[in-house]
């Protein structure tokens, strides 16, 4: 039952976002928004979506001061669901990882106003960071890790 009002969620989300290929987007959860790759997820057994936001490569690599504010992002998420910034370990890529229970998804919070209001805010922030870390050298210790994050 619950992995149909996942499928009406998707199938919200591609109306609102003029996608045809639901399908596709439901059985892989694959899509692009402008350059950034996303994906969704149905965990069935925790009744919420995993949306993952690759961020990739930082530029200049990970430095120190990177690694920190990445690990303090996972506690100062000014998001109201779970959010976690890690590295792929196929691509090395960062990624965002939020997880939504579903029930926001159909109610308060729709896929498309969550994705369109926070694609850009985080890619913004996240070159911020490395800007800031890169000019740096990773003399980060002075500041709260990443508050403008989610």
């Amino acid at each position: 039952m619950a992995l149909e009002e996942y499928k009406d969620v998707i199938d919200e989300f591609c109306d609102a976002a003029d996608i045809d290929d639901v399908a596709s987007i439901f059985h892989t959860g694959l899509l692009k928004i402008g350059n950034t790759s996303v994906r969704l997820e149905y965990l069935e057994p925790i009744d919420q979506c995993r949306i993952s936001i690759d961020l990739g490569m930082p530029i200049g690599g990970y430095k120190a001061g990177l690694y920190r504010l990445m690990l303090e992002s996972n506690f100062n998420s000014g998001f109201d669901c779970v959010t976690t910034l890690g590295i792929e370990p196929m691509t090395g890529h960062a990624v965002l990882v939020a997880y939504v229970p579903l029930n926001r998804l159909q109610t308060d919070l729709h896929l498309i106003d969550l994705l369109g209001e926070q694609i850009d805010p985080v890619l913004d922030a996240w070159e911020g960071l490395i800007a800031e870390v890169n000019a740096e050298e990773g003399d980060v210790a002075h500041r709260t890790a990443m508050d403008s994050f989610i």
